[in-house]
């Protein structure tokens, strides 16, 4: 009987000290940003000032210098010390930012588009309006029939994408199930989605590809052509992408999306 007495007394000792451990100061100051987050959060206000107010926030642009600033003020109304920007590391592509975008069609009639530039692509001397050539590269003989034919011109090229109809929204709330799933472990079915590089016939394919590619790049730069229309973006909505640009070597073409 003593014995029994003993283990339950012990027992109780582990169980007050379990619970003592609980509420230590830095699981404290966890609940308390807990509670702060999930019941007193400023997360809408905050998201309006960080998109709406701050506008585009592209890498070393004015726009993200502007945002960058409406953070630390921010930060510092929340009452942070010491809030300072830091650079982490070079950024090679150098500053870059939009000042105007205007494109439309005039002829057979006029239609204005929605469309974004390329961040890092070079600029136009001005307005600029000169006829629209469809250049279709997908071989090496190809390149003679556009030779000494694009100075100045406003080139397309044709779409890998296959339009297709559809009738489901642009966006839509998460569910329940939608978040469960997000929130599942990912792990098994990244590995079962990850794409195998091509062997073979299939990896000389990609590669002849890569070099037309290249190519065609070099061909339009030689050739003097004004801008590249790149068919990007789906309902006229453009997306918004970068080019690959190393500060100090010539600017690539104008491009738009």
């Amino acid at each position: 009987m003593k014995k029994f007495v003993s283990t339950m007394i012990l027992f109780a000792g582990i169980s007050f000290l379990l619970q003592a451990q609980v509420y230590t100061p830095e699981q404290a100051i966890v609940e308390k940003i807990k509670e702060i987050g999930f019941n007193k959060s400023d997360i809408e206000e905050l998201s309006f000032w960080m998109t709406d107010y701050a506008g585009p926030r592209l890498t070393a642009s004015d726009g993200g210098d502007r945002g960058n600033d409406i953070a630390m003020k921010k930060m510092i109304e929340y009452g942070f010390k010491n809030v300072r920007t830091e650079h982490v590391r070079d950024f090679t592509r150098g500053g870059w930012d939009n000042m105007k975008t205007y494109v439309a069609m005039t002829k057979p009639y006029y239609v204005s588009f929605a469309a974004n530039p390329v961040a890092w692509t070079g600029s136009t001397n001005g307005a600029v309006k000169d006829e629209v050539v469809l250049v279709d590269i997908q071989k090496e003989e190809d390149f003679a029939k556009y030779a000494g034919k694009l100075k100045g011109k406003i080139v397309m090229q044709p779409s890998a994408v296959r339009y297709q109809v559809n009738f489901q929204p642009l966006a839509r709330r998460y569910t329940d199930e939608d978040l469960q799933n997000m929130a599942a472990p990912q792990q098994q079915q990244a590995r079962q989605g990850e794409r195998r590089p091509p062997v073979g016939d299939a990896a000389a394919g990609a590669m002849a590809q890569v070099n037309i590619r290249r190519q065609v790049t070099e061909f339009l730069i030689k050739e003097e052509v004004a801008v590249i229309l790149n068919n990007s973006g789906s309902f006229n909505v453009p997306r918004s992408t970068g080019a690959s640009h190393t500060q100090g070597n010539p600017e690539p073409i104008c491009q738009v999306n």
